[in-house]
């Protein structure tokens, strides 16, 4: 269902248009700072485990 949306989206379109010409995708790019950086959570994530055990 996501993919036929997708299709019929003209939003969807100048998304992908907008990544291919400048490689950046501009909603990813506009919403990271506000939602946090999980991958270093993530790869941090040791280093909380090991603090449990302290």
């Amino acid at each position: 269902m996501d993919q036929i949306s997708d299709l019929l989206s003209p939003a969807k379109w100048i998304q992908e248009v907008l990544e291919a010409l400048i490689g950046v995708n501009p909603l990813e790019r506009a919403v990271e700072p506000r939602l946090g950086d999980w991958k270093a959570v993530a790869k941090a994530s040791g280093a909380f485990h090991c603090l449990a055990y302290f």
